[in-house]
């Protein structure tokens, strides 16, 4: 057997997808060959076809697009198991200053008073 390919980039994945769908290869044989070079767990048979789809929308970006909300605070790293994630939490949050957790906790007091100004209706009418 070939020497699989680790740890592709997500924009690798889906340029094969845009490349194999654009000779008419379909959704299942082009999941196929993504495991193939890539391993059983690259990307799964549904993501292959959600892909697919949007480029035969007319999609041609293969990088994420941006998206609003908070930025992640562990952005660029991955994560096998519940607890890798757990344990980054943890090591980031244990990483904050006190003033962190102080001006957090200083911002429920306004919340606090309104909902007890408002007569306990936490939302406004």
């Amino acid at each position: 057997m070939d020497k699989l390919i680790e740890n592709a980039a997500t924009c690798e994945l889906r340029s094969v997808i845009r490349f194999l769908n654009a000779k008419n290869i379909k959704p299942v044989d082009i999941h196929r060959q993504i495991c193939e070079v890539y391993g059983e767990n690259a990307m799964s048979d549904s993501m292959v076809r959600r892909w697919v789809r949007l480029f035969k929308k007319g999609r041609t970006n293969v990088h994420d697009e941006e998206r609003t909300g908070r930025p992640s605070l562990i952005s660029g790293q991955n994560f096998n198991e519940d607890d890798e994630v757990k344990k980054a939490i943890s090591a980031w949050l244990q990483s904050q200053a006190s003033s962190f957790y102080d001006e957090g906790i200083q911002k429920l007091v306004p919340r606090y008073d309104k909902c007890l100004n408002n007569g306990g209706n936490y939302v406004e009418k």
